[in-house]
């Protein structure tokens, strides 16, 4: 997956770039772009649109964004493609679905999160993190 960042005063892209944050150079995104399949997302840069309100799983268009937002697993930084999209409030405990409320993790850092009651943080860049259990 390739991304890059609108430029609303140049009205080009910049910082193109893989999911998992590796930077490309022009040359190199002219290559990848040459044989590429295009499904183009557009989303704000706070995260806050593609939201499902009560929906079980995450969409396809929301797993992209959480794989460009999160680059991997949350806690280990596995591939997304290794990931669930996991709710921060508990789905159970009537967690929206929406980008704001979801984090990428893989498969053992998802069973060790609901085990151990790993927290996770949401800083103000949006970006969440999973944080050492509560004492």
């Amino acid at each position: 997956m390739i991304v890059a960042d609108y430029n609303t005063v140049s009205g080009g892209l910049d910082n193109p770039r893989l999911d998992d944050g590796t930077p490309l150079s022009a040359r190199q995104l002219a290559e990848l772009a040459a044989d590429a399949k295009v499904l183009p997302a557009m989303f704000k840069a706070d995260w806050s649109e593609l939201a499902l309100g009560r929906a079980r799983s995450a969409s396809e268009a929301q797993r992209i964004v959480l794989a460009i937002r999160d680059g991997g697993c949350i806690a280990c930084a596995t591939h997304t493609e290794h990931c669930h999209a996991h709710h921060i409030d508990h789905y159970e405990d009537d967690g929206l679905t929406e980008i704001s409320n979801l984090a990428m993790l893989c498969v053992p850092c998802h069973l060790d999160h609901h085990q151990r009651h790993w927290p996770i943080d949401t800083p103000p860049d949006g970006t969440p993190r999973r944080a050492p259990p509560c004492g």
